[in-house]
């Protein structure tokens, strides 16, 4: 439902200010941290706890308005400002037939891209819940700077099954400084001092949104999967057959009561291009909700595998980070 005043003749140079609530259309409930636009003029922006927006110096005029939110379908209209705005937009929550996990062979990706809406439904819908997942996540960094730090420990694995504890410490990391996923770069070398050490990088969140992403990779629905013995839709996608360097397969799971990202599984693609004495590189990366429908990494477990035992019987060297604090310099939903 949109409310709007009618725009009377003489009204063009006014500026007013937009204010209005995103609600559930199930319960009336004002939905927090819904993403709102109004084009052509304003960026993005997160509602408050409340569900509730504004924006200021809005000129009369007519503009479109996207409202976006995990676990619910887009909706997408226009309004004509004027005098005195008010909006309430409901939003109805994501409705998806999934089957029971099935198995198969890895397939080759021949097709990158997004899933066709006309081909699957299903997975197409999945799919936008993915993406709306990372989408936000990248507008929380972007907008909404944030400090996280991180426990890390390092350990390297033996042949005997032993485990040796190598170095342990708390890294601090910005949510806007991030290497950014590029197709078949995912390895590169380091900096300063490390610029002869090859780098494996693994896309992180905000990579699930990129178009880049998207393009060189094919996507799958393998349907219902239980994880913590909760319901999940569980999403695969592989790396185009095309790309000749080194890049990532994986599966992400989506809860079914709300289809927030619950987890993601890595795997490196052709690693003997990141270093000829490496087998396996995979990692799982488990996230918690901070504020409501809005994501951080919880833990990182990375496993590196070698090709043939080192120097004691050295097979493989794990890197387990876990969240141990996250600072925002300002909160979502307020205002600058």
């Amino acid at each position: 439902m949109v409310a709007a005043a009618v725009l009377p003749a003489g009204l063009e140079a006014q500026r007013v200010i937009v204010r209005g609530v995103v609600v559930s259309a199930e319960t009336g409930e004002g939905i927090p941290y819904a993403v709102v636009v109004l084009r052509p003029q304003f960026s993005q922006r997160f509602t408050d706890d409340a569900g509730r927006f504004a924006f200021v110096e809005v000129a009369a005029g007519t503009y479109q308005v996207s409202v976006r939110q995990v676990g619910y379908r887009p909706l997408d209209t226009t309004v004509a400002v004027g005098t005195v705005v008010g909006l309430r937009f409901e939003l109805r929550r994501v409705a998806v037939e999934l089957a029971a996990i099935t198995v198969s062979a890895d397939a080759v990706c021949t097709e990158p891209g997004p899933p066709d809406p006309a081909r699957d439904s299903a997975l197409a819908i999945v799919f936008d819940q993915l993406r709306e997942n990372a989408a936000r996540y990248h507008l929380l960094a972007d907008q909404y700077p944030f400090r996280y730090r991180m426990v890390r420990r390092l350990t390297q694995e033996f042949s005997s099954g032993d485990s040796r504890f190598v170095h342990g410490d708390t890294i601090e990391i910005r949510s806007n400084d991030r290497w950014r996923y590029r197709p078949g770069r995912v390895v590169t070398y380091g900096r300063g001092s490390l610029s002869q050490v090859k780098v494996v990088h693994l896309p992180e969140l905000p990579d699930l949104a990129d178009p880049n992403f998207h393009r060189t990779h094919c996507f799958r629905l393998a349907g219902l999967d239980s994880l913590d013995g909760r319901p999940h839709a569980r999403v695969e996608f592989r790396a185009a057959a095309a790309l000749d360097e080194a890049d990532v397969d994986g599966s992400a799971w989506l809860d079914t009561a709300g289809y927030r990202l619950r987890r993601i599984a890595i795997r490196l693609t052709r690693p003997e291009r990141a270093d000829q004495e490496i087998s396996a590189v995979s990692a799982i990366v488990t996230f918690r909700e901070e504020l409501p429908f809005l994501l951080v990494v919880e833990r990182i477990f990375a496993l590196t595998t070698r090709r043939r035992p080192g120097a004691g019987g050295l097979v493989g060297r794990t890197e387990e980070q876990r969240l141990v604090g996250v600072e925002f310099r300002r909160r979502p939903g307020e205002s600058r």
